[in-house]
């Protein structure tokens, strides 16, 4: 990175001039080499992107109506993160959402704008967390129903320290999607270890899940054929173990 003086033909210059990026900071204008970002298309970020891909040529294929279904029924939801309060989610963000949430839970369905089942308290507890086996306990309140109807998606962290407390100051990665009618839900260790590497090497560290209930039930949409809303059924929950040998 080499430091560059403007003058007064050319105030300030920003952004790539071929293969050098211009920028500046507190210690002035400096110019240094573009290097392409690395791009590991490992199998999860390629199954994502198609996910990703897959959903908005879904909102692509909408009709006027059902996109303006979608605004609406948007308008009625109130937004669940904090840094949202006081907006509203737009319905071509609420159908992606919801469309990545049943495609996380392996459906294929395109999802409909409504909500059918009762909320939901979804307590977590990371049961064991060791260089051998990773386990989790989910709870739901009020038990029962069936596992057609609800996945639980889990997201994990990589290794952070030990004295990370906040759940919201890490990076979740998906791991996998449980099917569980009340508790117990195994959270393999070689989904983490794929992604991470083997626990051995983090004893110590500190590991954060987050879980995400979403509904995958198929309900009547009348005139019409059944149909899965893929709402999240209640809010996310969080916890935090220490890898020990």
């Amino acid at each position: 990175m080499a430091n560059i003086r403007t003058g007064s033909i050319v105030a300030d210059i920003r952004g790539k001039v071929g293969d050098e990026i211009y920028s500046r900071n507190r210690g002035g204008a400096f110019v240094k080499a573009y290097v392409s970002p690395v791009q590991p298309d490992t199998a999860m970020q390629i199954t994502a992107r198609a996910d990703m891909a897959a959903a908005v040529a879904a909102w692509q294929s909408l009709s006027d109506t059902e996109r303006n279904q979608w605004n609406t029924y948007a308008m009625t939801r109130n937004p669940e993160n904090i840094a949202l309060k006081g907006r509203r989610s737009s319905g071509y963000n609420l159908f992606i959402e919801r469309a990545l949430n049943l495609r996380k839970a392996g459906f294929t369905d395109d999802p409909q704008p409504f909500d059918s089942l009762i909320k939901l308290q979804v307590d977590l507890t990371f049961t064991t967390c060791t260089t051998t086996n990773l386990r989790l306990d989910i709870v739901r309140t009020p038990v029962g129903g069936s596992s057609s109807t609800r996945r639980y998606i889990i997201f994990a962290s990589g290794p952070v320290s030990s004295g990370v407390m906040s759940p919201n100051s890490v990076t979740y990665v998906f791991m996998q999607v449980a099917s569980v009618p009340t508790s117990n839900a195994s959270f393999f260790i070689t989904a983490w270890t794929n992604r991470f590497g083997s626990p051995a090497g983090f004893v110590g560290s500190k590991i954060f899940v987050k879980v995400h209930c979403v509904n995958v039930s198929r309900q009547p949409l009348f005139p019409g054929p059944f149909v899965r809303s893929g709402e999240q059924c209640s809010a996310p929950v969080f916890a935090s173990n220490v890898i020990s040998a």
